[in-house]
């Protein structure tokens, strides 16, 4: 739907002027903005360096695209003619607690998923932990002292807490 709409809608074509980079949701979002800068440098090689370039995000992608945009050269940030950011998780996503906690399963379980482990391995999972880490109880009060980026927390409010290395991650997201 996005390329018909690209191609179809304002006349971009696939691989002359609109140009797709491929990202694995798992892995370490301030490695994936690494790639983007490569595709950048790639892009530029080919067109010309003085090339203007337009950044598409969806969903967790711009959280790589942010981070790039953040850390990168300023020739570099310079070479963005826009970013249009669609559906970024900026706060975090509580859905991460339910992934540790049941797996990932992209449709239904009948296809390929991932379960909790697995989930637990991935550094992106903790990158996604809602900033603000405020957790209410069953009658809606604000439980004292909860830090989500606190291994002990998860313990004493039933989070998933048994992975190894959970303290290590929470540190490193934070």
């Amino acid at each position: 739907d996005v390329v018909n709409a690209l191609e179809v809608g304002l006349g971009y074509r696939l691989d002359c002027d609109l140009f797709f980079l491929a990202y694995d949701w798992r892995a370490d979002y301030r490695k994936l903005g690494r790639l983007i800068e490569i595709e950048i440098e790639r892009l530029q090689s080919r067109f010309g360096a003085d090339q203007k370039i337009i950044i598409i995000g969806q969903s967790v992608a711009n959280m790589a695209v942010r981070y790039w945009l953040r850390e990168c050269r300023p020739e570099m940030r310079e070479s963005v003619a826009k970013w249009y950011a669609f559906g970024p998780p900026w706060r975090g996503s509580w859905n991460t607690i339910n992934m540790l906690q049941n797996g990932y399963w992209p449709a239904t379980r009948r296809f390929h998923g991932f379960s909790a482990e697995a989930v637990a391995s991935c550094p992106s999972v903790f990158q996604l932990l809602p900033a603000e880490s405020r957790l209410m109880d069953r009658h809606g009060e604000s439980v004292a002292g909860f830090d989500i980026f606190d291994a002990s927390c998860w313990k004493d409010a039933g989070l998933p807490c048994q992975y190894p290395g959970l303290a290590g991650n929470l540190a490193q997201a934070r």
